[in-house]
């Protein structure tokens, strides 16, 4: 399971510097407009877990590969974390039985467990996914079903804050033998992704998924040019309803 040339190891990833920062979605469902509908008068996001994302890599990282003494170190320290309290016999025999299991199985059954543990761990993961501008021809179409929905544009403060920049590579690894591992691993993404210009947030485990934030945040709304009239007025509706109201716009001219 030797390194891959192209590989590289993920980066601690970078805060967006924008001011605004926006989220493209559709109303074709009642699911999906009951879910703008809470957006906007009750003032909170819903968070995906990653199965619920569109990139079935999404929360699977690769664990760079590493010398069998680091794996060794990480497995202990883990157990040490997990069985607190351990007398130094203990600690000695755990020592030696993962020793074993090591030379037994081998690295590369003990990366590739570990991997499948891992990505197990981080089912219930939330990603808040957002972008950079409101006037991308790409995600106009695919998110926003071909301009039949609408763009969301946030302050980006309170909630929003939060947001962290996105890199494209195609083979990123980590290194989970790091004694303080970091989770830049969600913030890459194949190549392939790369026009959605990706925007994340990224929340700790948690079985329910919305998040409230202060309603002034959001700024604005842009309605697509193909949405059906009677969902526009609802929007605008809502809009109204809000405390602040929002502005609500016709979607901007596109760049690609």
């Amino acid at each position: 399971m030797p390194r891959n040339r192209k590989s590289a190891l993920a980066k601690k990833p970078r805060a967006a510097r924008c001011r605004f920062v926006y989220k493209y979605g559709r109303v074709e469902t009642p699911e999906q407009l009951d879910w703008l509908r809470d957006l906007l008068l009750n003032h909170r996001a819903y968070f995906p877990k990653p199965r619920e994302l569109n990139d079935p890599r999404e929360a699977r990282p690769k664990f760079a590969r590493s010398s069998r003494e680091a794996f060794r170190e990480m497995l202990f320290r883990g157990y040490l974390t997990a069985n607190p309290g351990l007398t130094y016999d203990e600690q000695v025999r755990a020592l030696q039985v993962l020793t074993t299991n090591l030379n037994h199985y081998g690295l590369d059954w003990v990366i590739q467990a570990g991997q499948e543990t891992l990505a197990g761990l981080l089912m219930y993961q939330r990603i808040y996914s957002l972008t950079r501008r409101p006037n991308n021809a790409h995600l106009w179409m695919e998110y926003a079903a071909d301009h039949r929905g609408y763009c969301l544009q946030f302050r980006r403060s309170n909630l929003f804050g939060l947001v962290m920049e996105v890199r494209y590579r195609n083979r990123v690894e980590f290194d989970a033998t790091a004694e303080h591992v970091n989770a830049a691993f969600f913030f890459y993404k194949r190549r392939k992704w790369a026009r959605e210009e990706e925007l994340r947030i990224v929340f700790p485990r948690k079985p329910v998924g919305h998040f409230p934030f202060e309603p002034k945040v959001l700024t604005g709304i842009y309605l697509g040019k193909h949405m059906p009239p009677e969902k526009e007025g609802l929007i605008r509706e809502w809009a109204r309803q809000r405390t602040p109201p929002v502005l609500v716009e016709r979607e901007p001219d596109l760049l690609f």
